[in-house]
């Protein structure tokens, strides 16, 4: 391989690892709600439940494609160009997920007092 080809594969693994990374760091946010960030020209990257586990993920108008993804899919299984594009958007979703954390706290908050009245009621 030559030296451009070798500095390719190595920056492709170094973005792979950051889309790990920020995939670890947001999980570690606690948010288990379906939240997205437009990317422009159709795409969109967001924080969505596939496979068992929440990730970062993409839909809508991926590279390659001649039709609109509806479903969700891991950011590190679309096509370079795609990680590449939503990589600019990782900051607005995460702070879009800590906006949503802060909800997610005030209506969780509001059902258990809610149950705990209905229980205090019973008796």
């Amino acid at each position: 391989m030559t030296e451009d080809a070798d500095q390719i594969i190595t920056e492709f693994d170094e973005l792979n690892a950051l889309w790990k990374a920020a995939d670890d760091a947001l999980w570690k946010l606690k948010v288990p709600r379906e939240v997205q960030v437009q990317a422009g020209d159709g795409l969109f990257l967001g924080w969505a439940k596939t496979g068992g586990r929440w990730r970062c993920c993409a839909s809508g108008h991926l590279a390659g494609s001649d039709k609109v993804d509806v479903g969700w899919r891991p950011v590190l299984e679309v096509r370079l160009e795609d990680r590449v594009r939503l990589a600019h958007h990782l900051a607005v979703l995460k702070q879009k997920l800590l906006d949503a954390r802060g909800v997610l706290h005030g209506e969780v908050t509001a059902a258990a007092e809610a149950i705990r009245k209905a229980l205090e009621d019973e008796q």
